[in-house]
């Protein structure tokens, strides 16, 4: 990874450990590490060496947009009640 990738993630990271809710934090403090592997998979099928910005940049792009589709599921089916809780409770 060259110099300017670097600094574009190390600002990612600095971005992510700077959410201000702990749920958000520690679902995505895994995003920077998941961007670089991405970013090198690709570099290395395209034949190069050293990972590019561009690499890094549609690496990013596609973990936020997996990373928000992940959380838009867990809004959607893994928060809401489902009624087991009440109907376990009329049985008891």
């Amino acid at each position: 990874m060259g110099p300017r990738c670097q600094r574009t993630l190390r600002a990612f990271e600095i971005h992510v450990r700077g959410m201000p809710s702990v749920d958000d934090r520690e679902l995505w403090v895994r995003t920077p590490d998941m961007a670089v592997r991405l970013a090198t998979v690709l570099a290395i099928f395209c034949g190069r060496l050293v990972v590019t910005v561009e690499d890094w940049t549609w690496a990013r792009a596609l973990v936020e947009y997996c990373m928000r589709s992940f959380i838009d599921g867990l809004e959607e089916y893994g928060r809401r009640e489902l009624g087991q809780t009440e109907s376990h409770r009329r049985t008891s």
